[in-house]
């Protein structure tokens, strides 16, 4: 899931396929400013709780699904942003 602002202004909040966000009205001629907010893995905050040196847990569950030494799964921004322009 991952939430979307150009320019200082919300495009959307974007949490199925196919992943995009209708910007027109937000774009300037010239430079802009992109910001993608990507959610981690609940399972990584799972994990994150477990570790040792972790000053506050975050997450709550009636079982312990994950270790510390879990590894972590992929997160982030898993594939390129692109602008593209529909005529």
């Amino acid at each position: 899931m991952a939430e979307v602002i150009i320019n200082g202004a919300d495009a959307g909040i974007l949490w199925k396929a196919p992943y995009r966000a209708d910007v027109t009205g937000l774009l300037k001629a010239g430079e802009n400013d992109i910001e993608v907010k990507v959610v981690n893995q609940w399972a990584n905050r799972l994990i994150g709780d477990k570790q040792p040196n972790a000053k506050q847990k975050y997450t709550y569950t009636s079982f312990d699904f994950f270790q510390a030494a879990s590894p972590l799964l992929p997160a982030g921004l898993l594939g390129p942003v692109k602008v593209v322009s529909v005529h």
